[in-house]
């Protein structure tokens, strides 16, 4: 059979294609060539991918740069700002809750039972030292009702009243609560006469706020209460006993009889522990300062008799036939020592007994009746006074002080008697009718009877 010849054409044989737009000028390759053709084919378009995935990630973070910028926090920042209001929120709740069940007195944050006990409730629910010193019966008065006589505070109306912006404490305020911290420590290194004879050189207002604070923190001291009350022109005080354990409640009530207690010039020593009997009366029983200095006034003999039978009178109690206005007048009213030795002036101070006007004996558990009655003898005019948990040991002691106090503080516009289990309906009723017969039968200068801070449960009443 015949061999046949076919003639080789063009469309037998591969054509290269051309890169970069110029012609193949009629190239051709093998099909080797094709397989290498196919890669470069592929390596260029991954790597026009990967460009194109790269400028979008570049993109992609530029966009995010520019919101970090423009979002003021992060998300984990909003997250926690948003966890922080929503705890605010429910911290607020309960605090409207717990005042809503409790009444309208102050609290700490200590968790609230449904029925408190006694020892519970001292500590949950009470007026902080101050209160008295700092309240104002004007913003008061302005909702009562003449009619009732006995009205419930109403916590919600009490709190939107009062819902006043915070001001921020001044230097001065600050420097008065850190020496509050070390005024004990400045009795033991100075002597307490001379950080008493310093302390008289400040205003009557920083005395207050220092008392106050010294109450706030831990606790006055017989020594302490010396030293800041003993002051002639402070007319505000606030004395919370130093709490004390058991093991030391029986060191100083042992010796304190009528015969043996006695101020600190008689030798006995004040109490470092709480405030007791002995530092209630080293405040009243002393001789003004003026006395010490053996003043001559103009080099007129007559006139320092007349001086000095008017303090005798005075540390003799007050006879009932001596005017006490006139002798408070005499006292106030003479002219100031004059030192001829260094040419200073020497003030005529009588402690506290004068111009004392607010006074507040905070969980007074080593007070006896008849030296606080002494010491509002001697304050006849206070008009506030705050007995909050005082005679709790000593129910016996509060009955009588209240049954006296109409004689001895016939001003009296606000009292304090919250915490005090001792106190009863019926010795409330007749403290207010003694003023109120005071008030029919005297001048009627002050009202009818005083404001009184009750507590009966968990509901807190004045009158």
């Amino acid at each position: 059979m015949p061999r046949r010849h076919y003639k080789k054409t063009k469309s037998s044989r591969a054509q290269l294609p051309s890169f970069g737009g110029g012609s193949n000028n009629g190239d051709y390759v093998g099909k080797g060539s094709l397989q290498i053709i196919h890669n470069q084919t592929i390596e260029h378009v991954l790597k026009d991918e990967r460009q194109r995935r790269a400028a979008a990630l570049g993109q992609q973070q530029q966009q995010q740069q520019n919101d970090r910028r423009r979002r003021p926090f992060s998300l984990r920042t909003q997250l926690l700002h948003s966890l922080l209001r929503e705890r605010q929120s429910y911290e607020a709740y309960q605090r409207t809750e717990r005042r809503r069940r409790q009444g309208s007195l102050p609290m700490n944050d200590s968790a609230i039972t449904q029925q408190p006990s006694s020892q519970q409730q001292d500590s949950i629910r009470k007026h902080p030292p101050g209160f008295l010193i700092r309240y104002d019966r004007s913003q008061d008065d302005q909702d009562m009702d003449d009619n009732d006589d006995i009205i419930v505070i109403d916590d919600q109306v009490k709190a939107s009243k009062n819902n006043h912006h915070r001001v921020p404490p001044t230097l001065h305020a600050l420097s008065l609560q850190v020496l509050s911290h070390y005024l004990i420590d400045y009795v033991n290194a100075m002597g307490r006469e001379a950080l008493q004879s310093a302390l008289s050189l400040l205003p009557p207002e920083s005395l207050t706020e220092l008392s106050i604070f010294v109450s706030s923190s831990y606790g006055m001291t017989d020594q302490l209460a010396v030293v800041l009350g003993r002051q002639g022109h402070i007319d505000r005080l606030c004395l919370r006993a130093k709490p004390q354990s058991e093991e030391q409640d029986t060191s100083d009530d042992d010796d304190d009889d009528d015969d043996n207690v006695a101020n600190v010039s008689s030798g006995h020593p004040l109490s470092t522990l709480t405030l007791t009997d002995r530092g209630l009366l080293a405040l009243i029983m002393m001789t003004p300062s003026c006395c010490s200095h053996k003043a001559k006034h103009d080099n007129n003999d007559d006139d320092d008799d007349e001086y000095a039978n008017v303090l005798e009178d005075w540390e003799d109690g007050i006879a009932d036939d001596i005017d006490k206005d006139n002798v408070i007048t005499n006292i106030w009213d003479h002219p100031q020592t004059n030192d001829n030795t260094t040419g200073t002036i020497l003030p005529s101070s009588v402690g506290i007994n004068i111009k004392l006007r607010r006074l507040e004996l905070l969980d007074c558990q080593h007070l006896s009746a008849p030296v606080v009655l002494q010491l509002m003898g001697r304050c006849a005019g206070i008009t506030h006074l705050s007995l909050a948990g005082s005679f709790v040991r000593n129910p016996q002691d509060g009955l009588d002080l209240l049954t006296e106090l109409p004689h001895v503080l016939p001003n009296l516009q606000v009292l304090d008697v919250t915490r005090c289990p001792w106190l009863t309906t019926s010795l409330l009723s007749n403290l207010v009718g003694d003023y109120h017969r005071l008030w029919m039968e005297g001048p009627r200068t002050y009202p009818t009877s005083p404001k009184v801070f009750s507590q009966y449960g968990n509901v807190t009443t004045y009158l």
